[in-house]
């Protein structure tokens, strides 16, 4: 997987996070929180399309790979062929995340004084408590086959405690957002290719079902969300975000794992699919019985014998 540096002409004027803030106008604020992304979005629905073997073009397009018409008796009935697929998208991306993950991650450090040395002792209990040798896997995975993914880090409270080595009322967690769940992400980058503002669009359900639009923006000071309601973008919350960073690492990849070698799948699966035809009709020998033709063998029927009657 080649990751994307993206580059920006000084030339093009690119509104700072404060200019943006500045917006009274939620609607516009927004449209400007998602125009630096510095590629387009990904095209998800192919992607899936391509991932999953049942929406396969040899299994979807009728056209490519037609049923056949086959008579019976009088009657013409309409008889499915052989479509064949091969997840060869799903073999290339879980290789290559076995090879990144294979073997869990190793921690190393030089802290330089005693408040570094607990927090990185602190950092194997983070670690168990995410599962982030199965995350990881899954976040990768994210990256190969929707070319995109975020991870977002937060606090939750708990009780006080010494869980960490040091006394805390708070617990690290991590969630990811990724295309395949939903989630539209618009990370905006300045003009020297920092991350600046990370967004997230998603989708959620009120108590009577109905789907509801939200848009939520970290930036290194606060964090903002929205909710569309009645066609109209409404803040919700406003919080400080007191890490001081944005919370959120982004990852971004040009294209799916599989992408150069996809037309070479299609074609394995449309010769594969062919190939069961031809078998089912003559991978073993046919008998025909001099005389006027009164029966034919169904498909994959063994030892066939075309029927005949003298006359």
């Amino acid at each position: 997987c080649s990751f994307k540096i993206l580059y920006f002409s000084n030339e093009i004027q690119v509104m700072t996070i404060e200019e943006i803030l500045l917006i009274e106008d939620n609607t516009e604020l927004i449209k400007a929180l998602k125009s630096q992304r510095g590629k387009d979005l990904p095209d998800i629905e192919l992607y899936k399309k391509q991932w999953s073997p049942a929406t396969h073009e040899v299994m979807t397009n009728k056209s490519l790979l037609p049923d056949k018409t086959v008579k019976r008796g009088d009657a013409e009935v309409l008889k499915p062929v052989n479509r064949i697929t091969a997840p060869l998208q799903k073999k290339i991306v879980n290789t290559a995340v076995s090879f990144a993950f294979g073997n869990p991650v190793s921690l190393n450090a030089e802290p330089e004084d005693a408040n570094q040395q607990l927090l990185f002792d602190a950092l194997p209990k983070i670690d168990k408590d995410n599962k982030l040798q199965s995350f990881n896997r899954k976040v990768y995975r994210e990256v190969l086959r929707a070319t995109e993914v975020a991870e977002l880090w937060y606090l939750k409270e708990v009780p006080k405690d010494e869980y960490y080595g040091f006394t805390s009322t708070e617990r690290i967690r991590v969630a990811a957002f990724n295309p395949f769940d939903g989630d539209t992400l618009y990370p905006y980058f300045d003009e020297y290719n920092d991350l600046v503002a990370f967004s997230r669009e998603y989708i959620v359900k009120d108590e009577k079902g109905k789907e509801i639009t939200c848009f939520d923006s970290y930036l290194d000071d606060r964090t903002i969300k929205f909710k569309k309601l009645s066609g109209n973008w409404e803040l919700i919350s406003e919080e400080v975000n007191t890490l001081g960073k944005i919370p959120v690492v982004y990852m971004s990849a040009e294209a799916p794992d599989w992408s150069d070698v996809q037309t070479n799948i299609e074609r394995i699966e449309f010769l594969c699919s062919k190939l069961a035809e031809t078998n089912d009709y003559h991978s073993s020998p046919t008998v025909f019985v001099e005389g006027n033709l009164t029966s034919m063998p169904e498909k994959g029927e063994s030892g066939k014998v075309i029927q005949g009657k003298n006359g």
